[in-house]
């Protein structure tokens, strides 16, 4: 191959590559991305602020998943959660909070593990877990937790009686 034919190799390759250095992105840019996540998905978005309202005032249970944007497990279970919020609305809301951007109501759970995910009902955490997992493994964990805290209610309303 010829001198010639190499800087035109090396022309057309520098041309190929695309100069990201001076792409910016917006918080409009950062909104959407959220707005179509979700529309696939009833996930809230929880804050420090919105938590009381949102979770521990809610008259169904609620599965909160702790995560940060740096963490890999958490956006792996991302799609089993955003399909399981669509499949359980009767049974389960689900929310996430962002660890970094709201750091209070994380520590006050005691939170040292991403990504944790705690089940609460009537503003008690009933259950957690702790790290990376499969769907199968969220709706069975989910549907244990609840028909468990149902049984024991149900065995100590009998027991009273």
């Amino acid at each position: 191959m010829s001198e010639d034919d190499k800087n035109l190799l090396n022309q057309q390759d520098k041309e190929k590559k695309i100069d990201t250095s001076n792409v910016i992105i917006t918080n409009e840019d950062i909104k959407e991305e959220e707005k179509t996540k979700s529309e696939n998905s009833n996930i809230v978005t929880l804050t420090d602020e919105n938590f009381k309202k949102e979770v521990l005032e809610s008259k169904i249970p609620y599965l909160v998943k702790f995560s940060a944007t740096w963490c890999k497990p958490c956006k792996i279970i991302d799609p089993y959660l955003d399909e399981i919020s669509l499949e359980m609305t009767d049974k389960i809301k689900i929310g996430r909070m962002d660890v970094e951007n709201h750091p209070n109501t994380p520590v006050s759970f005691g939170v040292r593990g991403l990504p944790t995910l705690i089940i609460l009902k009537n503003s008690e955490v009933i259950s957690m877990i702790v790290g990376g997992t499969t769907k199968s493994n969220i709706v069975k964990w989910i549907n244990e937790t609840l028909t468990v805290k149902d049984e024991t209610k149900k065995d100590l309303i009998n027991q009273k009686n």
